[in-house]
């Protein structure tokens, strides 16, 4: 997009910044942060239950975290979808914006 930006300065074109792309990239990367943060969290949380619990009960808490991460799962292909769906718009206005 940058590109596209610098291009139309230094061909004198109108640009039009779309406010709702910028925050929609801001929110998509702290969601990938906050992503990040529970990977590292799961990590954690599966050597600590199967270090300090026995195996059954170690074994339970982790049936339970598995049941979590199928819904985030869900969530992050959510997620990657209205991406795509969101990047077709983005990529139909610059197109349509700057004439390619």
């Amino acid at each position: 997009m940058s590109a596209h930006f610098i291009t139309a300065c230094i061909f004198q074109k109108t640009v039009k910044i779309d406010k709702d792309v910028i925050e929609y990239h801001e929110k998509l990367t702290r969601f990938f942060s906050q992503f990040r943060a529970i990977g590292t969290n799961y990590n954690q949380i599966v050597k600590i239950l199967c270090h300090n619990f026995s195996e059954k009960k170690a074994g339970t808490y982790l049936f339970r975290l598995e049941k979590e991460t199928i819904e985030l799962v869900q969530v992050t292909k959510e997620v990657i979808r209205l991406t795509q769906e969101f990047e077709g718009q983005s990529t139909l206005y610059c197109f349509q914006t700057y004439g390619y």
